[in-house]
């Protein structure tokens, strides 16, 4: 039996839709709603860009986002101060006998 990948519907659907048909929420709106039940888009923005900078080079990571090549260096910088090794440890202590990376 043979199957056939189907195209791509041309239809677009958003997740968050705004007040006009086939158009998506404006950023504020949301988070403005997001706020209204507690719910912090900046910190979650800070934590995910903190956590592909940990990942990828300086390089990388200002192509593949759009930003300059000295605010890379600066997200890798600062991901780097938080998540070394030694961070890491000192979360994990009291977990057995030895951490666990």
């Amino acid at each position: 039996m043979l199957l056939f990948a189907q195209p791509p519907s041309r239809e677009l659907t958003w997740l968050f839709h705004g007040i006009y048909p086939g158009r998506l929420m404006d950023p504020s709106s949301l988070s403005c709603r997001l706020r209204a039940i507690d719910v912090q888009p900046r910190q979650g923005r800070n934590a995910s860009l903190m956590d592909v900078a940990s990942e990828l080079p300086a390089y990388v990571f200002s192509r593949l986002l759009g930003y300059c090549q000295k605010t890379a260096d600066n997200w890798n910088t600062e991901a780097s101060d938080i998540s070394g090794p030694h961070v890491r440890g000192t979360c994990l202590q009291g977990l057995g006998d030895s951490p666990v990376w």
